[in-house]
């Protein structure tokens, strides 16, 4: 058999490649941007305003939120763009490196037991936010408890389930009546149920997933962006001088994992309900996040970290999720989150919000499609708007009454779950919405919703997702999770890039065809002005060829084996390169 005939570049078709939309190439610019903000997040540095720690407060205050979910728009763009990864890998490595440093993980130091402020809460959180009865005695979500004990000293002793400490010849005589204090030891010996461990990845043996799952997933993804090794080594955790840790990203994941399925915590408590962020309280919107990182681990290594987290899924359609009216029907409550101490799921009307069923609905959404849609669709009938000029959310009227308010949070993300499941009606409707009133902004090369609110950074999390919904085609947020691209990698690669001058719309090589497709256009330079960037990892064996706006060019050289060097100008080019 001859060698194989190559297309000719002349009958390459650039359109029938992935383009970004003027949308996205503007996302990129405003999330790389605000990943590259000066601030420190080390002990005694400044955060910048850019992080969003207020949308969904109390339940949505870390500003580790705002970065993981900055990276699920850096991942999709990176995926859209194979061959131009070297914005997207900085601006992916600036998001992850604030994750080891004392703000990321502040509150699971310092928030210890029950929170002094308990009984002075704002009384909106006793009805909404707690479960009832508990009101005065229950830390709100968004405090973490760490260490946090709900059982009696020696209970599980008197049910013979375990032996009995050696009892005391002194005062005091007999087990103390509290277990919930926060000691490592007292002069009884060690305390029944959790123990205080500052230890953010342990997390008591079954808590803080809202800082481990983000983090490993976080590592994921900037390794599948970048190809680089470092995220999958020992990262070093820095809270103060004394407070480190180190922990791998499959350590992270392993941990998790066995977690998931631990029988019962030192406290007593069945992990079967799934891993806590607070202590005590399991939450779908973040177990879900580690599930997309065990899952991507196991893509990519052939490992099986998931299964604890595929045991929860089992568990969580009848245990966070429920009410529908046959068995494969949209669920008509998803609880925010259930407290595996009491036991008690948050299904009341009045504890329900749709931002806990669209976000876990995006997350499961890549491992459990279908039960995704579930939620997706209960969201959208409990909530959803049909109006002349467009269809869109309201909060739950057990939680305005007697207002009528529109739930921004929940429509970003509804957003971009309708793009990813081609919903068009319902897309096109909240497309149509959205361009009336959340204030769509091109400025300086970027692109973000304002949400008609003047604010120094424009709200981070409903950016994220409102963005993702104009990335890509349907399936795409799957296919980042199910189908990483690491022959990337290896193949030719468009570097050197005069960013933001000229911004990158189209990067993609074709294998079969051994073609290089490249679309260009005006980032924040003068259109005409003259610039270069240049692509690696050509065929050194191959004479290479170029394209520009469908003509044989010659304004490229060559530089080293498989590299050349275009010469062009800022604006709307196309190149088609071998």
């Amino acid at each position: 058999m001859g060698p194989r005939t190559k297309t000719p570049l002349s009958q390459v078709k650039p359109e029938a490649y992935p383009l970004l939309s003027r949308e996205a190439v503007g996302g990129l610019k405003f999330i790389w941007r605000k990943a590259n903000v000066d601030d420190d997040w080390g002990l005694g540095g400044a955060m910048s305003e850019a992080w969003d720690r207020v949308t969904g407060f109390p339940y949505w205050h870390k500003p580790t939120y705002d970065c993981d979910y900055s990276m699920r728009l850096v991942g999709l763009l990176a995926q859209e763009l194979p061959a131009w990864r070297e914005v997207t890998a900085q601006a992916a490595d600036a998001l992850v490196s604030r994750f080891p440093q004392h703000a990321a993980w502040y509150d699971w130091v310092e928030e210890k037991g029950l929170d002094s402020n308990k009984d002075r809460y704002p009384l909106f959180y006793y009805k909404h936010l707690i479960p009832p009865g508990f009101a005065g005695v229950y830390n709100a979500p968004g405090y973490c408890g760490n260490g946090f004990s709900s059982m009696t000293d020696e209970i599980f002793a008197s049910i013979y389930v375990v032996p009995r400490r050696k009892p005391l010849a002194t005062t005091p005589y007999y087990p103390k009546h509290d277990g919930c204090e926060v000691h490592t030891n007292t002069v009884d010996g060690p305390r029944n149920g959790r123990q205080y461990n500052p230890d953010p990845i342990y997390g008591n043996g079954s808590s803080n997933m809202m800082y481990k799952g983000y983090f490993a997933h976080s590592l994921m993804m900037a390794h599948t962006i970048s190809g680089d090794q470092k995220y999958l080594e020992p990262q070093h955790l820095v809270y103060d001088d004394k407070v480190q840790y180190w922990y791998t990203c499959e350590q992270i994941i392993a941990t998790m994992n066995e977690q998931h399925q631990g029988g019962l915590d030192e406290n007593g408590s069945p992990l079967i309900y799934g891993i806590d962020c607070e202590v005590g309280k399991v939450f779908p919107v973040c177990v879900s996040v580690g599930g997309l990182a065990a899952n991507m681990y196991d893509k990519l290594f052939g490992t099986y970290y998931r299964k604890g987290y595929d045991d929860w899924l089992v568990w969580a359609k009848d245990g966070v999720t429920g009410g529908a009216d046959d068995p494969e029907g949209p669920f008509t409550w998803c609880a925010p989150y259930f407290d595996r101490d009491i036991p008690y799921a948050m299904k009341e009307p009045e504890q329900q919000m749709g931002a806990f069923f669209i976000y876990p609905a995006l997350q499961i959404a890549p491992v459990d499609p279908g039960y995704a849609l579930r939620i997706y669709e209960g969201m959208c009938r409990n909530y959803g708007v049909q109006e002349d000029d467009g269809w869109h959310l309201n909060w739950p009227k057990e939680l305005t009454t007697p207002l009528v308010l529109e739930d921004r949070v929940a429509m970003a993300g509804a957003f971009a779950f309708a793009h990813e499941f081609n919903d068009v009606e319902r897309l096109e409707g909240m497309r149509q919405w959205m361009e009336a009133r959340y204030e769509p902004t091109f400025k300086d090369g970027e692109f973000y919703y304002t949400f008609g609110l003047e604010e120094s950074w424009p709200r981070g999390i409903p950016n994220v997702w409102a963005t993702m919904g104009h990335v890509g085609e349907a399936g795409a947020m799957r296919r980042m999770y199910n189908e990483p691209n690491m022959e990337k990698f290896g193949q030719p690669t468009v570097t050197g890039v005069d960013y933001p001058n000229l911004a990158i719309r189209q990067a993609y090589y074709d294998a079969e065809k051994d073609a290089l497709v490249v679309g260009t256009t005006t980032g924040v330079g003068r259109t005409g002005s003259r610039t270069t960037f240049k692509v690696t990892n050509l065929d050194v064996n191959t004479e290479h060829e170029v394209l520009i706006d469908g003509s044989p060019s010659d304004n490229w050289s060559a530089t080293s084996p498989g590299e050349i060097v275009l010469q062009t100008t800022i604006g709307d080019h196309t190149f088609v390169i071998r």
